[in-house]
């Protein structure tokens, strides 16, 4: 189970939103002592070094605003969205170029290269609206964090 911590912002009637903060990766590198991005990471304030995301999330618990919570997501419903988002574009350019690449120029396969891409991307924001719709696919409140 891939864990995260976040601080509820706000309760509606679909769940609650979670505002989660990405740190720098520069925390956990072993090189960071001499590393000049680290001295710059170290230069910037705790807002500017990560990136806010917030998400809805379903919860069993009664939450209230303000309230830090732990997130959790399966690994394996995380490796299939990444598969999807990043291995059916790569595929769709690639299958048509190797299938064809006998009987058309250069030119044509860049071509049908690019259009296959086009379409992965499509194919890729058509099954997101499905994918997102199901419970198991989305991080979902573990517990609440006491301090």
């Amino acid at each position: 189970m891939l864990t995260e911590n976040g601080r509820v912002v706000e309760i509606t009637d679909q769940g609650a939103w979670v505002e989660t903060v990405r740190m720098s990766s520069c925390q956990s590198c072993a090189a960071r002592s001499g590393c000049g991005q680290h001295l710059l990471a170290k230069m910037r304030s705790a807002e500017q070094q990560g990136s806010v995301n917030r998400i809805l999330v379903a919860s069993d618990q009664s939450l209230q605003p303000g309230q830090e919570v732990q997130l959790g997501l399966d690994e394996l419903q995380f490796l299939r969205a990444a598969s999807l988002v990043y291995l059916l574009p790569l595929l769709t350019m690639l299958l048509p170029v190797v299938l064809a690449r006998n009987w058309l120029s250069e030119p044509w396969l860049i071509a049908l290269a690019g259009l296959g891409l086009l379409l992965g991307f499509i194919i890729v924001r058509l099954l997101r609206h499905r994918v997102s719709a199901q419970p198991e696919c989305n991080p979902r409140v573990l517990q609440a964090v006491e301090h």
